[in-house]
């Protein structure tokens, strides 16, 4: 450790931080275009994804130091959407490979980490739907309901709702084409439903 009376570092020499290795681990896969999945895709983004153990640098904090509150905040954000990137892209590794077991499980770790991507819960809707689990297809979009109720008091989006609507009639091809469409134009609920938050 370096310190004196105006700055703290920490020398890194022989110690391995997670999120330079998550760096090392997800940067050749962030070229990939959307759906291309490489023979490395799933060991390196699984592993990517295990290093993230919650929130970054939760219940840290210095007193008095807002620049530092502040880039704390900002840093934690931009994990947070690199690790929603990669669980997305896991997911679609897992469903490119017909696993929609494995795709789910990511998607799940998706939502748990942010409740409010509407597009999560479609994924995980058709996920559930493809593998068979047609009740557990309504279930989650229920659950997506009662979030989108409970934290915005809004209804789901018109795609999210068409594609509840054709798992309940058994229309595969219908849920696969409402949710690549939707997909291409989704955002985070709380942007998408902005007006009443």
């Amino acid at each position: 450790m370096d310190a004196d009376r105006a700055f703290v570092g920490l020398d890194q020499t022989g110690v391995e931080v997670d999120l330079h290795r998550a760096d090392r681990l997800l940067g050749p896969h962030e070229r990939h275009s959307a759906g291309e999945v490489c023979a490395t895709c799933i060991d390196d983004l699984t592993e990517a994804v295990a290093l993230h153990r919650g929130p970054f640098l939760d219940g840290f904090a210095i007193r008095g130091a807002p620049t530092f509150e502040m880039w704390v905040a900002t840093t934690g954000e931009a994990v947070t959407h690199r690790l929603d990137v990669a669980l997305a892209r896991l997911a679609g590794a897992h469903a490119t490979g017909g696993d929609y077991d494995a795709a789910a499980v990511a998607t799940e770790h998706r939502i748990r980490t942010d409740p409010l991507r509407e597009d999560a819960y479609r994924d995980l809707m058709r996920y559930r739907a493809w593998s068979g689990d047609r009740s557990g297809a309504v279930d989650v979009y229920r659950r997506a309901v009662g979030v989108l109720d409970a934290e915005l008091g809004v209804r789901p989006l018109d795609e999210t709702t068409e594609l509840y609507e054709a798992i309940l009639n058994g229309d595969a091809d219908t849920a696969a084409k409402v949710t690549e469409t939707a997909d291409r134009k989704s955002t985070r609920l709380n942007s998408s439903h902005s007006s009443v938050s």
